[in-house]
């Protein structure tokens, strides 16, 4: 089999959380790992304030990214969604990168239904934290360029593709590439 594990990446309000529990439960029968969530995990069990992940400890954020790689390189059947995730895994063998990316437009309309604020706030609280990740990341790993487009095996617009399409154009790059024999 060419792809042993799968990762899901993009920006806030592309619909890869949708994507990745999908794949996982409902297509494939993996584990799913949320990145973003088990951080926010971490962050609560080490009293460490969520809204400040810029002024965190680069160790913090390189521990859990080295974790989350670790588990990349020597399992299987895992599908791991994070904004770094295919950006991480770019040089790992047997990894499918998809990156998912939609119009600002079609993003804020998300976010604002999903968190319930008016757009103007929903516009603002992206930008903010999108700003403060790249500058955290960048500073990091020196490039902001996470969602570089030929680091991945397969780039959707979830912005012309509904729920149901990407679940396909995703599926079938994993079916077509393995001859159907997906197991």
């Amino acid at each position: 089999m060419k792809y042993r594990n799968i990762t899901v990446s993009g920006e806030i309000a592309t619909g890869t959380t949708t994507l990745a529990l999908r794949l996982a439960q409902d297509k494939l029968g993996w584990e799913y790992i949320n990145v973003g969530k088990w951080f926010r995990q971490y962050c609560r069990e080490h009293n460490l304030p969520l809204e400040e992940t810029g002024r965190q400890s680069d160790e913090v954020h390189r521990q859990m990214d080295e974790a989350v790689l670790d588990r990349l390189r020597r399992e299987e059947k895992l599908v791991v969604e994070g904004w770094l995730a295919g950006f991480m895994a770019r040089d790992i063998p047997g990894v499918l990168k998809v990156l998912l990316v939609a119009p600002m437009a079609v993003r804020v309309k998300r976010f604002m239904k999903r968190e319930g604020v008016s757009e103007p706030q929903a516009q603002e609280q992206m930008v903010q934290r999108t700003k403060e990740n790249l500058a955290k990341w960048g500073q990091m790993y020196g490039t902001t360029e996470f969602f570089k487009k030929d680091w991945y095996d397969l780039v959707v617009d979830t912005g012309v593709n509904d729920e149901e399409q990407t679940l396909a154009q995703v599926y079938g790059k994993i079916t077509d590439i393995n001859d159907g024999n997906f197991s």
